[in-house]
């Protein structure tokens, strides 16, 4: 039994470093439309097309903050391979 468990706490600990590198990507992709308002608006040039690109990836950054907080937070609950776990 505790092998299994070792491994357990072996695949726990890998899952949150992967929770990890995600969630500080997701920070950066949602402070992403941020920075760039406050940029245009210190500039003085604006781009909608380019602000609507920023919002999107803002968007996907909420996807992987809240994945990255999961693996983080509740590791266990991560199901399937772990190479999938880190895409």
């Amino acid at each position: 039994m505790e092998l299994i468990a070792g491994f357990g706490n072996e695949r726990s600990e890998l899952i949150r470093a992967d929770g990890i590198k995600k969630t500080s990507l997701g920070i950066l992709f949602v402070a992403a439309p941020v920075a760039y308002y406050f940029l245009g608006q210190l500039v003085g040039y604006w781009s909608l097309k380019f602000f609507a690109a920023t919002l999107v990836l803002g968007v996907v950054g909420l996807v992987k903050l809240t994945g990255g907080l999961t693996m983080v937070f509740r590791p266990r609950s991560v199901t399937g391979d772990l190479a999938d776990a880190g895409g």
